[in-house]
């Protein structure tokens, strides 16, 4: 891997925006899966009530998002030996409006979402030679505009489309950055099916193309994120189940302008996943999500925990 690679994530239309940011410099090692192996969108981010459209009005949600990683993994699945250590800490406020004001036969929406990073890694660049670096710094920024609808008393689903820009702290001789230093644009879909007691059914479905970093002439090739939660409402509140995320990289990464072959990234992930509904207007979702079957990327564990209110 290129040590001017970093790699960082970021969110969708129900979302927020959060960079995971790393430089890896692998003696002899290939390893591509966007740029440092990372995303704009931080996979897994979305849990139960993905979707939900409630009345108009201004409404809040705070994330915290955390990825821990210990292996590296190249185009063929083989553990990259190189002895890495990463660890990505997010604070994400959200707002979200939802306005009184029909467009495509829906909701209007529209949302804002910085972030707060905290990153460090760590991992060996040669026998002998480990490096370290760490960066504590505004991450990048969400802007988002959707659609929202109302299938039924229980289904709800939302269209959008998220831009991404790089507002966060980027140096390219850094390890460890909290932006990925390039603007990026996501179509999204969200769906949920809630039932108190009964199934439940969240899914967020994003599709994203990264523009060029122009620091390194790197450009991370187009993304499809999956983000998902299935489950049984206990009629009390309570809705417990499971729920992860999938990840393929559709093209291949470009470096100069010249296709990086073998360079698409890939993970899926699952793990136990609940919501507490207050029914008072508050909820708390959370999810957490080791990762299997990875390509061309860092192999870890996402733990997410978000709370939602009016304002």
């Amino acid at each position: 891997m290129n040590k001017n690679k970093k790699n960082g994530p970021v969110l969708n239309i129900t979302t927020m925006t959060m960079p995971l940011s790393l430089a890896v410099c692998l003696i002899g090692t290939t390893v591509h899966a966007s740029e440092g192996g990372g995303s704009l969108y931080p996979l897994g981010i979305e849990n139960f009530s993905a979707a939900g459209i409630p009345p108009p009005g201004w409404y809040g949600s705070l994330y915290y998002y955390s990825y821990s990683a210990d292996k590296l993994r190249d185009d063929a699945g083989n553990k990259v030996p190189n002895n890495i250590k990463l660890n990505v800490d997010v604070i994400a406020p959200r707002l979200l409006l939802i306005a009184d004001k029909q467009v495509l036969g829906g909701t209007l929406l529209a949302q804002v979402v910085p972030s707060f990073v905290d990153t460090r890694v760590a991992f060996d660049a040669a026998p002998g030679v480990r490096l370290r670096d760490s960066k504590l710094a505004q991450g990048d920024l969400l802007v988002g505009v959707g659609v929202g609808y109302r299938y039924s008393d229980k289904s709800f689903g939302a269209m959008g489309l998220d831009v991404f820009a790089p507002t966060g702290s980027y140096h390219v001789d850094d390890l460890s950055n909290t932006s990925r230093n390039y603007w990026g644009v996501a179509s999204t879909y969200t769906f949920d099916y809630v039932d108190r007691a009964g199934f439940n059914f969240s899914t967020k479905v994003s599709y994203g193309f990264n523009f060029k970093n122009t620091d390194t002439n790197y450009r991370s090739g187009q993304e499809l994120i999956i983000d998902y939660s299935t489950g049984w409402g206990l009629n009390n509140g309570w809705t417990l189940g499971l729920g992860g995320h999938i990840y393929q990289q559709t093209t291949n990464d470009e470096q100069h302008g010249q296709s990086l072959s073998d360079s698409k990234g890939r993970a899926f992930a699952i793990g136990p996943s609940l919501k507490y509904d207050s029914g008072k207007g508050w909820f708390v979702t959370a999810k957490y999500s080791p990762e299997f079957d990875v390509r061309n990327r860092s192999e870890g564990a996402v733990f997410v925990v978000r709370i939602g209110s009016p304002l």
